[in-house]
């Protein structure tokens, strides 16, 4: 999982964010790229607490020594 969108949904994997016309897509404008790069900047984690899924925002550096397999073990990709 990589971004949450509002409270609603979730983003898994990699995505791209443009503007759209009535026929196509289009630029954003400088304010929609300001608005979104500060949004997703940097990274999310997502986590359960009980039966509640919780997203806490973090540094690029924070979320790689997170993800990163424990020492001594196989990769799994499954996480």
């Amino acid at each position: 999982m990589n971004r949450m969108l509002g409270d609603y949904d979730i983003i898994h994997g990699t995505f791209f964010i443009c503007g759209l016309t009535r026929d196509d897509f289009t630029d954003l404008t400088p304010q929609q790229m300001k608005h979104y790069e500060e949004m997703y900047h940097d990274p999310q984690l997502f986590f359960l607490l009980g039966n509640t899924l919780c997203v806490e925002h973090t540094t690029p550096e924070e979320y790689t020594r997170v993800m990163a397999p424990p020492p001594n073990a196989k990769e799994s990709y499954e996480r």
